[in-house]
């Protein structure tokens, strides 16, 4: 690619069959589209295409522009695109898309904002956090100091209650999908139990070339960076099976589509009312629960479940107690907490008689 500055635009050049071809663009990534493009139209015959135009109009340098232009250009690849654009146009709306980028992001009106959202809109400190986050993506595109850039504060975000799969809720939907014929699907449902697998970016975009005899490879995971994960006997069992069905496909889960599941966990729910507040990624926090109940430092855990940070996996130390309870149990069922029971003594002899008069 020959796409370079030139003062505060990008230029093309490019040459084809000895001619030279130029354009200026405003952004380094419209020259490489626009190249591309104009080299598969000089190749069919076809007539150059125009570059393509700013984003903007007539609100330029308004705050609407600036969301149109940082969905375009910035979240448009992410795989939480919708949701970060949904919060930033929960700012613009409040701000009004009018309001001027300067305006918008001065201080005293990203405070106001914030105020707004805890007093009136009254949500979590989290939830306030992804807002500030989608926010400081528009202040960084418009504002190019760091000095001028408001302060986002970083609200304090609690646990929170997660959602684990029973062994008996486990059976429930096994025996209900085992009537309904679909084995493929009951397979991926312990598949994502027994490995923690994020349900589609991990389970479904798993590769057979990541399956090995003990473990799996998860290559493309949230933060970026790989992880192994031993296999169980029942996850091991699974992948033998289909390799011998659909080794052929990319992965033993790829034909499972997101809206598939969705719509068939739809209708487990409507039949079995005590996953009425479960969802298939619950699977993922079954996982994590099994394991540290089952004596497996949080430390281990964090690598095997991809964690960046240890304060997400610190959420699974309340199943570390489980042995403690029942230490506890056993102290508080026997002796040191009751009051002792009366004793009845026996007193024969003048003793007796002493007692009597």
């Amino acid at each position: 690619m020959a796409t370079y500055p030139k003062g505060n635009k990008f230029i093309t050049k490019f040459m084809v069959d000895g001619h030279r071809h130029t354009k200026m663009h405003d952004t380094q990534a419209e020259g490489e589209a626009w190249e591309l493009s104009a080299r598969a139209a000089l190749k069919l015959g076809k007539p150059l295409p125009q570059a393509e135009k700013k984003i903007g109009g007539s609100d330029a340098g308004k705050l609407g522009n600036l969301l149109r232009e940082t969905a375009t250009l910035h979240w448009a690849k992410g795989k939480d695109s919708s949701k970060c654009e949904l919060n930033a146009s929960t700012f613009v709306k409040w701000c009004g898309s009018e309001m001027s980028v300067d305006e918008a992001f001065k201080q005293a009106n990203i405070d106001d904002f914030i105020a707004y959202l805890v007093n009136e809109r009254e949500v979590s400190g989290s939830t306030i956090n992804r807002y500030c986050s989608a926010i400081s993506v528009m202040a960084h595109r418009a504002i190019r100091k760091k000095e001028q850039l408001p302060e986002f504060p970083r609200y304090k975000e609690s646990r929170g209650r997660f959602r684990f799969f029973s062994h008996e809720e486990e059976t429930s939907v096994s025996n209900l999908w085992t009537l309904w014929e679909k084995s493929l699907e009951l397979d991926f449902f312990v598949f994502l139990i027994d490995t923690g697998a994020r349900t589609y970016t991990e389970g479904t975009a798993l590769k057979w070339d990541a399956c090995h005899k003990d473990r799996v490879i998860f290559w493309e995971t949230k933060n970026g960076s790989f992880r192994a994960v031993p296999l169980s006997d029942r996850a091991r069992t699974i992948l033998d099976r289909l390799r011998k069905t659909k080794g052929n496909q990319p992965g033993p889960f790829s034909e499972l589509t997101k809206p598939y599941m969705r719509h068939l966990w739809e209708n487990t729910r409507a039949q079995i009312p005590g996953l009425a507040d479960a969802v298939l990624y619950c699977t993922r926090h079954t996982y994590g629960s099994r394991m540290v109940m089952n004596g497996v430092p949080l430390s281990v855990l964090k690598k095997l479940m991809g964690h960046s940070d240890i304060k997400m996996t610190e959420r699974y130390a309340i199943f570390e107690d489980g042995a403690a309870f029942a230490h506890a149990l056993a102290a508080l069922n026997g002796a040191g907490f009751a009051p002792p029971k009366p004793q009845l003594t026996v007193v024969e002899g003048d003793l007796a008689k002493q007692g009597q008069g």
